[in-house]
């Protein structure tokens, strides 16, 4: 496990105590309900609309626990599974989870592979023009520093996205027992997201601003969808 995953040590109290999920998840989650609405007979409605269902839905449940987000969730773990793979990033569903969630007294695990995970799963929303309208007008207005610094740098969206996952990467320079093959991992993984955020100018898609992207794509590096 320890060549597939860059682990955070007991000695990182933060991270070790931390249960939580970021919006990598909850871009999963989009995918899941994306695929729901691709195979679904239902197809008199836009994808726009189906999501918009899925989440009234959701609001009914005021203590958060909606079991229709864990089935769109492992349906989403699937699609994404499948779409890396079609790509060349070796992935399985247990890896992708890891980006999304972790849980009180259990180590954080980040996949060595992220950076290529990440570089997948953002240019093909991006390529998608609804479910990057999803994740522009629903998904990244969840940042919380929207409103706390409107100049924000893309290191900020970064944050924002990665939650858990950043504070572990951003902090592992400050614990024992990591090696500087590891800081290097972390801080390629950081790199590529800032990159990411920088690429698809996030700082401008979030709260009253809203820019047009111009597309930074190569020949040759496009996802197969």
């Amino acid at each position: 496990m320890s060549r597939i995953y860059l682990r955070s040590k007991k000695s990182d109290k933060t991270s070790f105590d931390t249960q939580a999920s970021n919006m990598i998840k909850d871009i999963v989650i989009l995918f899941g309900i994306y695929e729901d609405y691709n195979s679904s007979l239902n197809l008199d409605k836009d994808i726009l609309e189906y999501y918009s269902d899925v989440l009234e839905q959701k609001s009914k449940h005021d203590n958060g626990c909606f079991a229709g987000e864990y089935h769109y969730y492992n349906i989403g773990v699937r699609a994404l599974r499948d779409l890396l793979n079609k790509n060349n990033v070796k992935t399985n569903g247990r890896r992708i989870k890891k980006l999304c969630d972790t849980y009180r007294a259990r180590p954080v695990c980040v996949p060595k592979n992220a950076p290529e995970i990440l570089n997948i799963l953002f240019k093909y929303i991006y390529n998608n023009n609804k479910l990057w309208h999803i994740f522009t007008n629903d998904i990244l207005k969840k940042c919380e520093r929207q409103t706390v610094n409107i100049n924000h740098l893309p290191k900020d969206c970064s944050a924002s996205i990665l939650g858990f996952i950043y504070v572990f990467l951003n902090n592992i320079e400050k614990y024992d027992g990591y090696s500087s093959k590891s800081l290097d991992i972390s801080n390629q993984i950081i790199s590529k997201m800032e990159e990411i955020a920088k690429t698809y100018d996030f700082t401008n898609q979030c709260g009253s601003k809203k820019a047009t992207v111009k597309k930074q794509l190569n020949d040759g590096d496009e996802v197969d969808n």
